[in-house]
Protein backbone atom coordinates (compact mmCIF):
# COMPACT_ATOMS: atom_id res chain seq x y z
CA UNK A 1 0.00 0.00 0.00
CA UNK A 2 1.20 3.21 -1.13
CA UNK A 3 1.09 6.21 1.32
CA UNK A 4 -0.22 9.19 -1.05
CA UNK A 5 1.06 12.77 -0.47
CA UNK A 6 -0.16 16.09 -2.20
CA UNK A 7 3.00 15.83 -4.37
CA UNK A 8 1.80 15.79 -8.46
CA UNK A 9 -1.87 16.62 -7.89
CA UNK A 10 -3.73 17.55 -10.49
CA UNK A 11 -6.27 20.44 -10.47
CA UNK A 12 -8.29 20.34 -13.78
CA UNK A 13 -11.35 22.58 -15.14
CA UNK A 14 -14.06 22.48 -17.71
CA UNK A 15 -17.64 23.31 -19.44
CA UNK A 16 -19.62 20.46 -20.33
CA UNK A 17 -20.29 20.15 -24.15
CA UNK A 18 -23.81 18.51 -23.36
CA UNK A 19 -26.19 19.62 -20.73
CA UNK A 20 -26.12 17.59 -17.49
CA UNK A 21 -23.50 15.38 -18.61
CA UNK A 22 -19.74 15.90 -17.35
CA UNK A 23 -17.15 16.70 -19.12
CA UNK A 24 -14.14 13.80 -19.97
CA UNK A 25 -11.72 16.04 -21.08
CA UNK A 26 -10.26 18.43 -18.83
CA UNK A 27 -7.73 21.50 -18.76
CA UNK A 28 -4.92 21.43 -16.28
CA UNK A 29 -4.44 24.65 -13.96
CA UNK A 30 -1.17 24.73 -13.71
CA UNK A 31 0.91 26.58 -10.49
CA UNK A 32 -2.08 25.71 -7.84
CA UNK A 33 -0.67 25.36 -4.55
CA UNK A 34 -3.19 26.12 -1.64
CA UNK A 35 -7.09 24.72 -1.88
CA UNK A 36 -9.99 25.14 0.62
CA UNK A 37 -11.74 21.35 -0.12
CA UNK A 38 -15.48 21.23 0.81
CA UNK A 39 -15.97 19.77 4.06
CA UNK A 40 -19.28 17.81 4.25
CA UNK A 41 -20.74 18.39 7.19
CA UNK A 42 -23.22 15.78 8.26
CA UNK A 43 -26.66 17.43 9.49
CA UNK A 44 -29.68 16.18 11.17
CA UNK A 45 -33.42 17.25 11.81
CA UNK A 46 -34.97 16.69 15.02
CA UNK A 47 -37.45 13.74 14.68
CA UNK A 48 -38.51 13.96 18.46
CA UNK A 49 -42.22 12.83 18.96
CA UNK A 50 -44.05 12.35 22.42
CA UNK A 51 -43.17 8.92 22.42
CA UNK A 52 -39.29 9.72 23.37
CA UNK A 53 -39.09 9.61 27.55
CA UNK A 54 -35.30 9.74 27.63
CA UNK A 55 -33.75 10.93 24.20
CA UNK A 56 -34.79 12.73 21.57
CA UNK A 57 -34.37 11.69 17.74
CA UNK A 58 -32.63 12.69 14.80
CA UNK A 59 -32.40 11.95 11.41
CA UNK A 60 -30.29 12.64 8.15
CA UNK A 61 -30.55 15.56 6.45
CA UNK A 62 -28.66 17.12 3.51
CA UNK A 63 -24.36 17.50 4.61
CA UNK A 64 -23.77 21.10 4.58
CA UNK A 65 -20.65 22.42 2.29
CA UNK A 66 -19.96 25.72 3.69
CA UNK A 67 -20.61 28.47 0.99
CA UNK A 68 -17.86 29.66 -1.17
CA UNK A 69 -14.46 28.34 -1.68
CA UNK A 70 -10.81 28.93 -3.79
CA UNK A 71 -8.31 27.60 -5.34
CA UNK A 72 -4.81 29.90 -5.21
CA UNK A 73 -2.47 29.59 -7.54
CA UNK A 74 1.42 31.35 -8.02
CA UNK A 75 0.55 34.63 -10.39
CA UNK A 76 3.19 34.22 -13.07
CA UNK A 77 3.89 37.08 -16.17
CA UNK A 78 2.27 34.57 -18.53
CA UNK A 79 -0.79 34.58 -15.87
CA UNK A 80 -0.85 30.63 -16.83
CA UNK A 81 -3.38 29.67 -14.35
CA UNK A 82 -5.79 32.82 -14.51
CA UNK A 83 -5.68 32.97 -18.14
CA UNK A 84 -6.88 28.49 -17.91
CA UNK A 85 -9.64 29.70 -15.52
CA UNK A 86 -11.17 32.62 -16.88
CA UNK A 87 -11.23 30.93 -20.16
CA UNK A 88 -13.51 28.25 -18.66
CA UNK A 89 -15.82 31.05 -16.88
CA UNK A 90 -16.41 32.56 -20.59
CA UNK A 91 -17.16 29.30 -21.75
CA UNK A 92 -19.61 28.58 -18.80
CA UNK A 93 -21.31 32.15 -19.27
CA UNK A 94 -21.57 31.81 -22.75
CA UNK A 95 -23.21 28.10 -22.12
CA UNK A 96 -25.18 29.18 -18.85
CA UNK A 97 -28.45 30.21 -21.59
CA UNK A 98 -28.49 26.48 -22.34
CA UNK A 99 -28.08 25.56 -18.78
CA UNK A 100 -24.59 23.94 -19.40
CA UNK A 101 -22.67 23.17 -16.32
CA UNK A 102 -18.60 23.88 -15.19
CA UNK A 103 -16.73 20.81 -13.22
CA UNK A 104 -13.49 21.08 -11.30
CA UNK A 105 -11.19 17.93 -11.54
CA UNK A 106 -8.77 16.96 -8.52
CA UNK A 107 -6.64 13.48 -9.28
CA UNK A 108 -3.95 12.57 -6.59
CA UNK A 109 -1.64 11.00 -8.20
CA UNK A 110 -1.21 6.92 -7.78
CA UNK A 111 -5.45 7.87 -5.97
CA UNK A 112 -7.79 5.11 -7.27
CA UNK A 113 -10.99 7.81 -7.40
CA UNK A 114 -10.42 11.08 -8.60
CA UNK A 115 -13.03 13.67 -7.58
CA UNK A 116 -15.56 16.10 -9.52
CA UNK A 117 -17.41 18.79 -8.02
CA UNK A 118 -19.70 20.73 -10.48
CA UNK A 119 -19.33 24.35 -9.27
CA UNK A 120 -20.18 27.50 -10.43
CA UNK A 121 -16.44 29.53 -11.08
CA UNK A 122 -16.21 33.52 -10.26
CA UNK A 123 -13.92 35.16 -12.66
CA UNK A 124 -10.37 36.21 -11.22
CA UNK A 125 -10.61 39.78 -10.39
CA UNK A 126 -7.30 41.20 -8.71
CA UNK A 127 -3.94 38.99 -7.32
CA UNK A 128 -5.29 37.38 -4.42
CA UNK A 129 -2.01 38.32 -2.03
CA UNK A 130 0.42 40.91 -2.18
CA UNK A 131 3.18 39.76 0.01
CA UNK A 132 6.36 41.70 0.42
CA UNK A 133 9.52 39.77 -0.83
CA UNK A 134 7.31 37.16 -1.61
CA UNK A 135 5.92 35.53 -4.76
CA UNK A 136 2.08 36.96 -6.02
CA UNK A 137 -0.90 34.51 -5.46
CA UNK A 138 -4.15 34.61 -7.84
CA UNK A 139 -7.15 33.05 -6.00
CA UNK A 140 -10.18 30.97 -8.61
CA UNK A 141 -13.13 31.21 -6.75
CA UNK A 142 -16.22 29.00 -6.98
CA UNK A 143 -19.58 27.73 -5.57
CA UNK A 144 -20.39 24.02 -5.01
CA UNK A 145 -23.34 23.34 -7.60
CA UNK A 146 -23.81 19.71 -6.86
CA UNK A 147 -22.94 16.79 -5.33
CA UNK A 148 -19.16 15.75 -5.62
CA UNK A 149 -18.71 12.78 -7.51
CA UNK A 150 -16.23 9.92 -7.14
CA UNK A 151 -14.80 7.84 -10.15
CA UNK A 152 -12.35 5.38 -10.66
CA UNK A 153 -12.30 6.79 -14.51
CA UNK A 154 -9.88 9.40 -14.82
CA UNK A 155 -10.45 12.72 -17.42
CA UNK A 156 -8.06 13.22 -20.01
CA UNK A 157 -6.22 16.60 -20.13
CA UNK A 158 -6.35 19.14 -23.02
Amino acid sequence: MAVLTSIGAKWSIAVETVKGTRPTTFTHIPKVYECEMPELTPNTADATSYDNLVNTSSVPILSDTSSNFSLTARYTSDEEAETVWNAAVADFEAGKATGLGCWLCLDIKDAKNVYFFPIVPVETQLPSDLPLNDVVSIAMNYTLAGDIVKSATRPTYA
